[in-house]
This record gives C-alpha cells, structure tokens and sequence, in this order.
C-alpha cells in the first residue's frame, strides 16, 4: 500500500542536501540504538548492518533501494541562518568565562545555515506494515540537520493511504525521479555518483544513479518486495 506522511514543522528545516525518508527511520530505528552503532563519515558500506525499517524494497540484480521519496516542502521559502560554534570538546572552558578567544585555533565559528520554512514535509511510502509504520513516525520529533540545536521541530503529523498511486510513484514522478535511484534499474546511463541507501553522509559505496529531479524510467524486471516483520 502506498502512504502519504506529511510532518507539521514549526521551525525552520535545515537541508543541504535532500532528506529522504529510509534515512530517517534508520536515524530513530530502535535496532540501530540496540547496536550501538558508531559511525564516522570514514565508515566502510559493509560495516553498514541494514535494519528492519518497514518500508518495502525495489529489486535488481542483487541491487536494493527503498521504495520510498525525498522531502516535498510544503510552500517553502529558502532561507539562510548564523550560528557560533565553539571547538568542539572546549565549550566547558568558557562556561564561567567573560570572554572567549578572537583569534587562533580556539576562536569561535560563525557558520551560515541554509534552510527551508515551510508548513509541512511530505514523502510518499510503499509499505506492507501499517501498524510498524505508525510507531516510527510517531518516533519522529525532528527532520534536517542541527536537529539537536531545535532546528524542523515536527508538531503534528498525518499518514494517509493513497490507492491513487503505485509503488513507482513513490521514486519516480512525471518522468524525473524523486530519490536516488542505481543505474541498473534504469533505462538509461547516469553520470552521478552517490549512495543508494543509509546514511547517505558516507563517503563510501557511492554508484551511478539518477539523482533528485534527474529523467528516469524504471526497467520491466525491476522488482517490488515487501516488507515482511
């Protein structure tokens, strides 16, 4: 069954590149806090385990993605913020003190934000489970990045069937896609190289895919499977 999750969002979203929805489940997935999985933008794809999101997969040659879109920003506007940094693992230095340092290596950051303000972030899901897909967005409290400093709050959301739409749907729309999608379950050759799944900040395991907006088609043999928990 395809879904229609839409987040009511109160603050700002922080996106500098595009979110896409199995990279949040993964985030919130009890599994992943169970293994205590430490990461590093370094980390090898194989040290990747793939957790139990209920989310059904796309199928080709051994290849997997999740059948599921990026964000859709809802009468959102692009905006740009400022934040300070203070090296990291020295804040506590300057808890007590008047001044911090002008220049050096302790001098503190000003990093520009961009972000988008919007109403709502929308993704459509092909998913077998209902019910476990309820309980994960219910796990959602914020979407982006610098979620830790309160930046795409989420204060409501909504999940609603669509019969209206197919599982191809949910990747690719009016003939462009909407998520990374691997060349060999595509028509055509792509140029771009990026990851195909979770975390989508690592380094490694990039492939040919089309990208977010990008011409694709889907291949005949490209198969759907289900999730089954």
């Amino acid at each position: 069954m395809i879904y229609e999750i839409s987040f009511n969002i109160s603050v700002p979203v922080i996106a500098t590149e595009d979110i896409h929805l199995d990279g949040i489940f993964y985030a919130v997935s009890p599994a992943a806090h169970n293994k205590n999985i430490h990461l590093t933008r370094l980390t090898h794809s194989c040290d990747v385990p793939d957790l139990p999101i209920p989310i059904d997969c796309l199928y080709k040659d051994g290849c997997y993605i999740y059948c599921c879109s990026t964000a859709e920003f809802i009468n959102g506007q692009r905006i740009t913020d400022t934040m300070t940094k203070r090296k990291d693992g020295i804040d506590y230095m300057y808890y007590h003190s008047q001044k911090t340092p002008k220049k050096g290596i302790d001098k503190d950051w000003l990093i520009k934000l961009y972000g988008v303000c919007c109403e709502q972030v929308r993704f459509l899901v092909s998913s077998s489970n209902y019910n476990a897909l309820a309980r994960y967005v219910r796990r959602i409290h914020s979407i982006g990045g610098l979620r830790k400093q309160g930046y795409g709050e989420v204060v409501g959301y909504d999940i609603v069937p669509r019969s209206d739409l197919t599982y191809k749907d949910c990747v690719i729309e009016n003939g462009r896609a909407i998520r990374n999608i691997p060349q060999k379950m595509l028509t055509r050759s792509c140029s771009a190289s990026v990851r195909i799944r979770p975390p989508y900040w690592l380094l490694d395991g990039k492939l040919p895919c089309a990208t977010v907006g990008e011409p694709a088609e889907l291949r005949e043999d490209v198969a759907l499977h289900e999730f089954k928990r």
